[in-house]
């Protein structure tokens, strides 16, 4: 079956997923991923629509760290699940509370 989704829609379904499996107690780290990958289209569509307006971009903003920096604390748990290139033999460690 072919799936056609726009990437509003997508984000969509994403986060739906996410807090389905959050109040289901659904695995914490399919959580995180699914909610981190909706965080990202939602905040690049912001951005896209008005620069500087995303709550990514306000909390960069606030933080006193450079835009990469911010951008590396914000995104290390969703890299981590994404990537295994530099940290192969490492492990993610965090509160299932923090979801």
């Amino acid at each position: 079956m072919k799936v056609t989704c726009a990437k509003p829609d997508a984000a969509v379904r994403e986060l739906d997923v996410a807090i389905g499996l959050l109040f289901t107690d659904g695995d914490p780290l399919a959580v995180r991923t699914l909610a981190g990958a909706a965080y990202g289209i939602f905040a690049d569509l912001a951005e896209n629509h008005t620069p500087g307006s995303s709550w990514r971009a306000k909390v960069i903003k606030g933080s006193g760290l450079s835009e990469k920096d911010a951008l590396r604390i914000l995104n290390a748990a969703q890299n981590y699940l994404k990537h295994a290139d530099r940290d192969a033999e490492s492990a993610l460690s965090f509160d299932e509370e923090e979801n």
